[in-house]
């Protein structure tokens, strides 16, 4: 059964369903397995003929201890969470060039046309069915510029055992964006547009963390996040990596190279988790716009 250990080294190991409830560890750090499973490369070939959903439920089930969410359930949740996506290939892949060796992979086919959709619609309902076994409830604060929040509002609308608090900074989102979250009449989504932030959502993720960083406040207004700090995000998106992968490969252990837009990194390091599960990615481009802190952080130490 694999275990759930804090990037700060400083909290107790935890299980699955905790790491996911709790969002940040209680030293500030965040959750990740003390093991990453490792997938046979004998099973790659089978694994690489699945349906999207099978091939979640493959890899989802080596991070999940069937004690705490059984098979058939686990099964449920994946078909749930997607099925209402508007294509039938859920995550298609689109040639750019008559050889195909060019391919876009359309993450945009979710209900709130945003590629957050393909982990935040399975994070909140593992979330409310987690809550639901323990008869707890819980507020979720998130900080968003654009996407997560309209994602994680549409997912929790009308769940009982949440409340739903998106952060965004007002003026720096597009007018869709912010109707997404704005216009829905669930009862228990409550979205807070925030002035003055210079900074944009980097001003609010600082604002959660300090939340977070209070154990006493924490516990007694019930807080989690479903931002990429939440391990079940990142988990759920190693999986389109390697569906893309088996999709554009002719043979497993074909060299594919995968560029993914980066903001703060999440996306590609569930791309290098698939990597680090098995599934043979040759290379990653991380790309990015003049938003380039990541750049800057490879190429300038800062």
């Amino acid at each position: 059964m694999i275990q759930y250990i804090s990037t700060r080294g400083g909290s107790p190991p935890v299980d699955f369903d905790e790491a996911v409830l709790q969002g940040f560890a209680k030293d500030g750090g965040l959750f990740v397995p003390q093991t990453i499973p490792r997938i046979p490369n004998d099973r790659l070939e089978k694994l690489s003929h699945l349906s999207y959903t099978d091939l979640a439920f493959e890899m989802l089930s080596l991070f999940i201890d069937p004690g705490i969410i059984p098979s058939p359930d686990l099964k449920q949740l994946i078909h749930t969470s997607f099925s209402n996506f508007g294509h039938p290939d859920l995550m298609p892949l689109v040639p750019l060039n008559r050889d195909k060796t060019f391919l876009v992979m359309e993450l945009f086919h979710g209900p709130t046309l945003s590629f957050k959709d393909i982990a935040m619609g399975f994070l909140i309902n593992t979330m409310d069915y987690l809550l639901t076994k323990k008869d707890r409830h819980l507020s979720v604060v998130l900080a968003t510029t654009g996407d997560t929040g309209p994602a994680a509002a549409h997912a929790a609308a009308g769940k009982k055992t949440l409340d739903c608090w998106p952060l965004y900074p007002v003026g720096m989102i597009s007018e869709e964006q912010e109707r997404q979250m704005t216009t829905l009449t669930a009862e228990n989504i409550h979205p807070v547009g925030v002035e003055n932030c210079k900074d944009g959502g980097d001003d609010l993720d600082i604002v959660v963390a300090k939340l977070f960083m209070d154990p006493q406040l924490k516990t007694q207004l019930n807080l989690s996040s479903v931002n990429s700090i939440n391990w079940c995000r990142v988990m759920v998106q190693a999986v389109h990596h390697a569906y893309g992968y088996f999709k554009a490969c002719n043979t497993v252990g074909d060299p594919v190279v995968l560029s993914v837009p980066s903001g703060a990194y999440g996306n590609l390091f569930a791309g290098y988790l698939a990597r680090q599960m098995g599934i043979p990615i040759h290379t990653f481009v991380c790309a990015n716009n003049r938003n380039k802190t990541l750049h800057t952080a490879f190429s300038k130490g800062i």
